[in-house]
């Protein structure tokens, strides 16, 4: 028989009055037989048993002297030490024994489920959808989205072209470091910006570059460096062991094709040398290069690289000498 079981006729208990009500058994046993003046843990239960144990403890305590009262009062605080004492010694037990308990209590009986041919379906509940046929629905109306979107026509990519460049331009460095180029939000885009007459930017995202703007701007000013000074010249993070004799950093503030015909770039760039003493640098740049107003997108793209090589040797003929 499970001591812990629900008593005929009780409302099923909840799991913490199973647990005060087991820890109050298993403490009024132990405590009996140590402490018979012991204060009864069942009280806390609120049963009918604890109530009379109270009721019992005080007309005993009302015979007895008042010179003994406080004598009393010390048994009765060891007692309540004594059985909360109890109550962490048997706290693990109590603990399994309220969970063996509540796995053993009955289980609701569920109402029997109503057979369909017995229910009539009414217009208005065979209009409403379920979760199911609207996850089905939407699940038809994402296939026939994709469907059309894959009919539709790829996004057209521009790569800028490398402009060719005769110049040599000696400098006082071996080695420059080239810092990732700082763009704007819309240069910054994979989107093709221009500016429209009223001065408003626009873009389109079925035209757009081929390459991250960024990356694409700090290797062309790399490459363009390379081929016009003679020094190492690589982009960070540096790939050689030895540190760079200048880091060069750029941050373009306008980068658009113009809508008078040129492309501009504009912005300013830094000089830090790694030698102690060397000059530091700080120039501004505006640059411009025409480009065909109908040659389209390519025209744009080619203009935009003869701008970057400008740039780049701008900055080799007064930044790096």
């Amino acid at each position: 028989m499970n001591p812990f079981a629900p008593r005929p006729g009780a409302t099923d208990p909840t799991p913490t009055a199973v647990l005060i009500a087991a820890w109050a058994r298993l403490a009024n046993q132990r405590s009996a037989a140590r402490h018979p003046l012991s204060i009864k843990p069942s009280l806390i239960a609120g049963t009918t048993h604890g109530a009379r144990d109270a009721a019992q403890l005080s007309r005993r305590t009302d015979r007895r002297p008042a010179h003994r009262d406080a004598t009393q009062q010390g048994y009765e605080m060891q007692n309540i030490q004594h059985a909360f004492s109890h109550f962490l010694t048997s706290l693990p037990q109590l603990v399994r024994s309220a969970r063996a308990a509540i796995i053993k209590l009955p289980r609701p009986v569920r109402a029997p489920r109503r057979d369909a041919s017995q229910t009539p379906v009414t217009a208005s509940a065979s209009r409403t959808p379920t979760f199911g046929r609207a996850l089905r629905r939407g699940g038809l109306a994402a296939t026939a989205t994709l469907a059309l979107a894959a009919c539709g026509e790829d996004p057209l990519r521009y790569a800028t072209p490398p402009a060719a460049t005769q110049a040599r331009q000696p400098i006082a460095y071996s080695r420059v470091g080239i810092r990732e180029v700082s763009l704007p939000t819309y240069a910054a885009l994979e989107e093709i910006t221009v500016v429209q007459p009223d001065g408003a930017l626009s873009s389109t995202p079925d035209s757009l570059w081929a390459d991250d703007p960024a990356r694409e701007v700090t290797l062309s000013v790399t490459r363009t460096l390379s081929q016009a000074t003679g020094a190492t010249v690589a982009a960070e993070p540096w790939p050689f062991r030895d540190v760079p004799d200048a880091t060069v950093d750029i941050r373009i503030e306008r980068m658009l094709a113009e809508a008078d015909g040129r492309f501009r770039l504009a912005g300013q760039y830094y000089v830090a040398p790694e030698a102690f003493g060397s000059p530091e640098r700080s120039r501004l740049f505006d640059l411009s290069v025409p480009y065909v107003a109908g040659g389209g997108y390519s025209a744009i793209a080619a203009a935009r690289a003869q701008a970057i090589t400008d740039l780049a040797l701008l900055i080799a003929r007064e930044g790096l000498r």
